[in-house]
């Protein structure tokens, strides 16, 4: 990811299809970290395990090499379905329940700089509030 955001052009676009691990698994937080703060992340299908037949999961998604402050990102998450054609099918109807918009730099409220989209307005503020949830919970 960081090679082709390098050998990208300022204000290109790059569109990429990885493993889903980087979204959250604290071992990829410096990579989430240098993606936010060196792109714009448009869009991104979440589609979980199944999706061209991987026994892992996927997303697909497309960066642009500059970074917008308060963009909001559409997101799609099929991560529910088990075969490609649901995927595909959830995608073609827009099915409400599986898509999401979500400003960018609210992901840097989430420990880790997960990228959680489908985290509500009021959960992005908690943890903008509380920086541990030792703070609000035992």
């Amino acid at each position: 990811m960081d090679k082709a955001i390098e050998f990208t052009k300022s204000n290109g676009k790059i569109g990429l299809v990885t493993a889903e691990s980087w979204l959250s698994l604290s071992s990829f937080e410096k990579i989430r970290k240098y993606v936010l703060e060196k792109t714009t992340m448009c869009n991104m299908l979440h589609l979980g395990e199944g999706a061209f037949d991987a026994g892992f999961g996927t997303a697909a998604f497309v960066l642009e090499r500059r970074y917008v402050s308060g963009f909001y990102g559409k997101y799609c998450r099929l991560i529910e379905y088990e075969t490609g054609a649901e995927k595909e099918e959830s995608v073609l109807k827009k099915e409400k329940k599986d898509c999401f918009t979500a400003k960018q730099d609210d992901f840097y409220n989430i420990p880790g700089a997960a990228i959680s989209y489908w985290v509500s307005d009021k959960l992005f503020a908690t943890f903008q509030k509380y920086t541990a949830l030792g703070c609000i919970a035992e």
